[in-house]
């Protein structure tokens, strides 16, 4: 490479972009998408505070990516909502709040529907029912109390009733034994 190159020579090399002694744009961050505009692109929605409260409880119970594809929305963005962020990732007191109470709704409606239930199971019932259907029963029951305990819900003059019973096994499982009947 000669030493002496000619000025044409020397600004195409300072002008290239691959210089890095020179800075041919700007970069980083920026608002890339929308190219300078300001404030939210033309046909994204402005999503009220109880909206974003009533798709964050649906998100609860649903899932994220069903209820973002039910209202059209990023399933980041219901994840958000469900975990009471808003779309900039910080906690919202007042969503968190509102999924608290919607929920509490819920798990209220749900939890009088588990008494209905459980009053319909009467002692005759019990009487009747088989072992490996009581033992059934009772580790379903024991199921959705664990899951409501630590909810803050409360089941008022209830009492908690633990069963224990055999695993249920079908006949294949058992080692056969074959006998020959004796004369005697």
């Amino acid at each position: 490479m000669p030493i002496l190159i000619s000025e044409e020579v020397a600004e195409r090399k300072l002008n290239h972009p691959t210089n890095l002694l020179v800075k041919h744009g700007v970069v980083g961050a920026g608002n890339h998408n929308h190219r300078g505009e300001v404030g939210r692109p033309e046909g994204r929605l402005n999503i009220s505070p109880a909206i974003k409260a009533m798709i964050g409880s649906l998100a609860m119970i649903e899932g994220p990516t069903k209820v973002g594809r039910a209202f059209g929305i990023a399933q980041g963005t219901v994840s958000d909502y469900k975990n009471g962020n808003t779309s900039n990732h910080k906690k919202d007191p007042k969503l968190v709040a509102a999924l608290e109470e919607n929920i509490g709704l819920v798990r209220e409606k749900v939890i009088n529907k588990i008494l209905k239930h459980v009053d319909a199971i009467t002692e005759e019932k019990i009487e009747e029912a088989s072992l490996p259907i009581l033992s059934k029963s009772a580790s379903n029951l024991a199921s959705i109390f664990d899951k409501f305990r630590d909810s803050g819900a409360s089941i008022v003059n209830q009492q908690l009733c633990v069963c224990f019973g055999v695993k249920e096994r079908s006949e294949q499982q058992y080692k056969v034994i074959e006998v020959e009947a004796s004369e005697a």
